[in-house]
This record gives C-alpha cells, structure tokens and sequence, in this order.
C-alpha cells in the first residue's frame, strides 16, 4: 500500500477469511474498498454468497469499490 493510501486510511475491517473492508478517507467523501477471495470449493458457494450482503450495510454516501480474487 503506498504512503498517500496508508494515511487515508481510517480502520480496515475483516469479515471472515474471505472478506475484509477497508475504509479510506478522502476530501469530500469515504472510500470504502471491498476485498473477496472467492473460495475454490464449491460446497462452500452458498455460504459465501450470504456472507456478501457486507455492502448493503455501508452507508449510501460511502463511495463503493469491490475488488475480487480468483
């Protein structure tokens, strides 16, 4: 992470081991970033899909960016 993103930074929240929440600070708004790894095992499917309502609970006026890992 560079330096201007390390101090915008305002709290990082992890979920589980599959999601986390990063929360930065900008002039007029806040940032929040969204990190998933999809899990590989497909049994698991379910259970991550009702884990990903996260972003139906940040505020409206949070600017949302979602970021998946496959």
């Amino acid at each position: 992470m560079s330096e201007k993103a390390r101090s915008a930074l305002i709290e990082w929240e992890p979920v589980n081991d599959h999601l986390f929440c990063a929360y930065f600070k900008r002039k007029l708004y806040i940032t929040s970033v969204i990190i998933v790894y999809a899990p590989a095992l497909c049994a698991d499917h379910d259970k991550f899909c009702a884990e990903l309502q996260l972003p139906t609970s940040l505020p409206r006026c949070n600017m949302v960016i979602t970021e998946k890992t496959i």
